[in-house]
């Protein structure tokens, strides 16, 4: 009688053990399978709706971020140069599918995971961008005068990749003519880490502020842009600048940049 209640008890134990372990194996099952939908982002991935955008992450900007002027990099010479940041909010699930369409990216078939960390990109392009000194630089520069013809803009745009069907085309014509530019591209942005992207120039558009269109900077890469003055002033001490960006949209940004020209 003894025995018949321990094996009555333990096939109860076993059964509410095997209940309790069926409602937890269902309770995953359930948790996994409600959140696989369209709006959700897997880790390390674009949206599923997206999953064939080459970019992931734009950037709605509502600011222009100064960081510094220098004529060094890596404790290396060089020539005078401005670093700035293009900044402002992420966009939305519904903002980045309008905006995948609208650039048309809606086609790349590389390896999304590593896509993912391309960017941010500028979801605006740059209508202007001007550079004045607020005392005389040179001869041809008198104060308040546009330093555009001498001061390049470079940086990182995905367009014309996305618009060649995702392939490069005559990447060499990108790279910039100044040397000492170059140098400071190859040694501070690493061009080579744009994934999937086999030629590091393939991304590089460079000109003088002056020749620079507003088609060259779309899809900007939003900390990836440089101003390389490809002439120094013809005095020495403390210069005061104005930078000032102007996006299609019609934002404006304008900050003071200072640098102390001592050869």
């Amino acid at each position: 009688m003894e025995k018949t209640r321990k094996e009555t008890g333990l096939k109860r134990l076993m059964s509410n053990y095997i209940k309790l372990l069926f409602c937890a194996v269902v309770s995953v099952a359930l948790f996994y399978g409600c959140d696989n939908n369209d709006d959700n982002i897997i880790p390390g991935k674009p949206p599923k709706k997206l999953e064939n955008a080459y970019i992931s992450n734009y950037v709605i900007v509502d600011q222009l971020r100064y960081f510094y002027m220098s004529d060094t990099y890596d404790s290396i010479p060089t020539d005078p140069h401005i670093q700035f940041w293009l900044v402002g909010r992420s966009c939305s699930d519904d903002e980045l599918e309008k905006l995948s369409r609208e650039y048309g990216d809606t086609a790349y078939n590389g390896n999304k995971i590593r896509s993912y960390f391309v960017g941010p990109v500028v979801s605006d392009s740059i209508k202007k961008i001007d550079v004045t000194c607020r005392s005389d630089y040179d001869a041809q520069h008198p104060k308040g005068t546009s330093l555009a013809d001498i001061v390049l803009f470079c940086g990182h745009s995905y367009y014309n990749f996305i618009h060649n069907g995702y392939t490069i085309v005559d990447a060499e014509k990108n790279k910039p003519e100044n040397e000492n530019l170059c140098k400071y591209i190859e040694a501070r942005w690493s061009p080579s880490d744009d994934n999937d992207i086999a030629d590091p120039w393939a991304t590089v558009v460079s000109d003088t502020l002056k020749n620079i269109s507003y088609a060259d900077t779309k899809l900007l890469n939003a900390r990836k842009t440089v101003l390389w003055f490809t002439k120094r002033p013809e005095g020495h001490g403390t210069f005061w600048f104005d930078l000032t960006v102007e996006m299609s949209s019609g934002l404006k940004f304008s900050v003071p940049v200072t640098y102390q020209y001592d050869r």
